[in-house]
């Protein structure tokens, strides 16, 4: 199967001009010509329910595009060079992520249980029957847990239900900067997709 890069953006607020700051012409100059469905939304009301909104937005372009793997990327995200590597995820691999060691990436220790962490601003998912399942939970538990960050839902699933996940490197979901905007203490030599954060300044202005 090819793939095809997809995002979301809320069109009642500044997100709107975030996608077409970063994302949407990011994909403009990429050699070979990357597919990819971009898509304004209308905003759920706050940052947390627009962001439980990917799943169901996932599910959706599983459903549209039956031909094609999706690859999911933040708004504020932009994809520097060709992603072949999304071309060779392995098959028994239904989704893929970058699973930050947060010891490393922070420069100090965490308790165990909350060492790594999975990333979903960067996102492979394959179209089979088998993601749909999972889209499905994912969807179920964001609505019956609205106040629980859907990427902390997503890991919690792949937990309990043991799903293999083809770990991305950083080149594939590379941080710009620390929360304080710092830069990070792990240098990335030739990013991939690159994350600008940007929603860490505007999720809790009122938009």
């Amino acid at each position: 199967m090819s793939f095809v890069i997809t995002s979301y953006f809320t069109i009642d607020n500044a997100y709107a001009e975030v996608a077409h700051k970063f994302i949407l012409p990011s994909l403009v100059n990429i050699t070979p010509k990357l597919k990819s469905d971009i898509r304004g939304v209308t905003s759920r009301g706050n940052w947390g329910m627009d962001t439980s909104y990917k799943p169901e937005f996932l599910k959706i372009m599983l459903e549209h595009h039956k031909e094609d793997n999706i690859i999911f990327v933040d708004a504020d995200a932009e994809i520097l060079n060709y992603p072949s590597l999304f071309e060779n995820i392995p098959e028994e691999c239904i989704i893929a992520a970058y699973k930050l060691d947060r010891n490393s990436w922070y420069g100090r220790e965490f308790p165990e249980s909350e060492r790594y962490e999975i990333l979903s601003g960067t996102l492979f998912i394959r179209n089979c029957p088998q993601s749909m399942e999972l889209l499905e939970e994912w969807i179920k538990r964001c609505k019956d847990n609205p106040k629980i960050w859907e990427q902390r839902i997503l890991q919690k699933i792949i937990s309990e239900k043991n799903i293999k996940v083809y770990e991305l490197p950083m080149e594939y979901c590379r941080i710009l900067t620390m929360p304080d905007g710092s830069e990070p203490i792990i240098a990335c030599i030739n990013p991939i997709v690159v994350h600008h954060q940007i929603s860490r300044k505007l999720k809790h202005r009122k938009l």
